[in-house]
């Protein structure tokens, strides 16, 4: 199954940057496009994941799709039925050691079983302390020590242990300068390091492996002094251990942490794909 699904592995240009341009100087880049007329639910993708048995699954704004190399399985929200996902807004997908796929969308996270297909609800109990602390929901990382990180609009951000459902809520403290920088976060990415990188709608913070403290890296330069250069929407890796930070305002950011290298690359109006 992984041999016959690989082939069609999306291609980010964050990802695959010197790939895509050597591609485009021989002048062949083979694209399979997979939309509503191959039987995709929406043609807005937000997430895509491959899971361990080679399944390829796309979130949309309409639907939970999973792809087996031929055809697809469409998964959407049914008020008569709480076993169905909670919300047909997708944004984000991973797995767990179990194998259990976590899917954060408008309104909740949701935990899928592969053997029974049934979903599990997660949203916020204004009552429970310990309930995820909003049910819009941007970005999740699953990190080495296999807790999940919950990246949430307006509900700052959680921390679940996946087989207990315990949640621990972290919140923006203006009295405390190494706390989250804003309650909406909306990117997430843990490294070789085991460092987790936090996009938030006031900057990017790093947490240490013993997430003890945030610490704030300033994506501001001469070239770039819009507050919105801080506002990280994607975060990525490249070789040589190299970040990849996505902006809102401010390009892409190449980062080298341990020697606090940095290059920022802008929108051209004449891009390589079309010289």
């Amino acid at each position: 199954m992984e041999n016959a699904l690989q082939p069609l592995l999306f291609l980010l240009v964050l990802h695959g940057s010197i790939q895509l341009s050597q591609a485009a100087s021989s002048g062949k880049i083979p694209f399979v496009h997979l939309t509503t007329e191959r039987g995709l639910s929406q043609n807005t993708v937000h997430a895509v994941f491959q899971d361990k048995s080679g399944f390829i699954w796309f979130g949309t704004q309409d639907g939970l799709n999973r792809f087996d190399g031929y055809s697809f399985t469409t998964f959407e929200q049914d008020p008569q039925d709480t076993t169905t996902i909670s919300d047909n807004f997708v944004r984000a997908i991973v797995e767990d050691l179990a194998g259990n796929l976590w899917i954060a969308t408008q309104d909740g996270l949701n935990r899928f079983d592969p053997d029974t297909e049934r979903f599990s609800h997660y949203q916020n109990d204004p009552r429970k302390a310990n309930s995820i602390s909003a049910n819009n929901i941007n970005s999740l990382c699953l990190d080495r020590t296999a807790i999940l990180w919950i990246a949430t609009q307006g509900g700052g951000l959680n921390q679940m242990n996946p087989t207990t459902g315990e949640v621990s809520q972290i919140r923006h403290d203006p009295s405390d300068s190494k706390s989250l920088r804003h309650d909406n976060v909306i990117s997430l990415f843990e490294d070789q390091s085991g460092t987790l990188w936090i996009g938030t709608a006031a900057g990017l913070q790093a947490a240490p492996p013993s997430r003890r403290e945030f610490v704030f890296h300033d994506l501001k330069d001469e070239q770039v002094k819009d507050d919105a250069a801080n506002v990280v929407v994607l975060i990525s890796k490249e070789a040589y251990r190299k970040r990849l930070f996505a902006t809102q305002n401010g390009g892409v950011i190449a980062y080298n942490p341990r020697q606090g290298w940095r290059k920022r690359y802008h929108h051209s109006p004449a891009p390589f794909l079309h010289q």
